[in-house]
């Protein structure tokens, strides 16, 4: 797929996050000109450092993406400093502190749910408007696996996955005839900071070490597995697809 990219304009948030900021580069290096932003500005400015210093173009914009305002100004930024918006990656990935279903506090649930469902709406609310001027482009949000298995520990961040996928559908109906495709990717196991977390846990580790050993590839997933199929879902490659829910789970819920 080399040079798939040359000429558009991308967008990926949370792109310090290690499937963000391997998602962010393989756009960069199909040719993309790329914009990035994270809710740390330490690690947003570490990625577009990352691919700056590997010559490819990048801009970081901080911006919260929960917040209608920050999601504008990152959306303007972006085009007023390249002049489009042709794909967007919403990688949201806040999964909050771990915590029972019954003591999970009011002010958890708001928080995750508003990072990423919230968020992500947010997110496609202002890209899908940039894309109708410019007569189309590709949205792929990011919903880890957990939604479709269940992690106790994390009741929250599965349902705020789960919201996206169902919100993502609907979106891809509406914009459609825009030109506008919607699909969603969702990363199984995937070496991450998070999994680590999760397997530090008590309640959570034995869980962890379980679902592992389901995976029919017998191995951890690697970020840019994960990038490579957004990249694929945001190209021209999979311009008859929309509002779909692609697993790269290593065949885990084939199970």
């Amino acid at each position: 797929m080399s040079g798939e990219m040359k000429g558009k304009v991308a967008l990926v948030t949370e792109a310090g996050s290690a499937v963000g900021q391997a998602t962010a580069l393989a756009f960069a290096r199909e040719g993309a000109r790329v914009a990035v932003t994270d809710r740390s500005e330490e690690r947003g400015r570490r990625t577009a450092e990352l691919g700056k210093g590997a010559g490819y173009e990048f801009l970081f914009v901080p911006a919260d993406t929960s917040r209608p305002d920050q999601v504008e100004s990152l959306i303007c930024q972006t085009v007023d400093a390249y002049g489009a918006l042709d794909c967007a990656v919403n990688n949201a990935s806040f999964g909050g502190d771990l915590a029972s279903f019954a003591e999970c506090p009011e002010e958890l649930w708001d928080g995750v749910v508003d990072s990423n469902l919230k968020g992500t709406w947010l997110c496609m609310n202002y890209e899908t408007r940039e894309m109708l001027h410019r007569g189309g482009g590709s949205i792929v949000n990011v919903s880890w696996g957990s939604e479709l298995i269940g992690i106790p520990s994390y009741a929250p961040y599965v349902a705020a996955n789960y919201g996206v996928i169902g919100l993502t559908k609907s979106i891809a109906a509406r914009c459609a005839a825009d030109n506008i495709r919607l699909n969603v990717v969702c990363p199984g196991y995937i070496d991450t900071g998070l999994l680590e977390e999760l397997r530090r846990a008590t309640a959570s580790s034995e869980m962890i070490e379980i679902g592992l050993a389901l995976v029919p590839m017998r191995r951890i997933g690697r970020p840019e597995e994960v990038a490579r199929v957004a990249l694929w879902l945001c190209s021209h490659n999979s311009s008859y697809i929309t509002g779909q829910a692609v697993m790269v789970d290593g065949g885990r819920m084939v199970r």
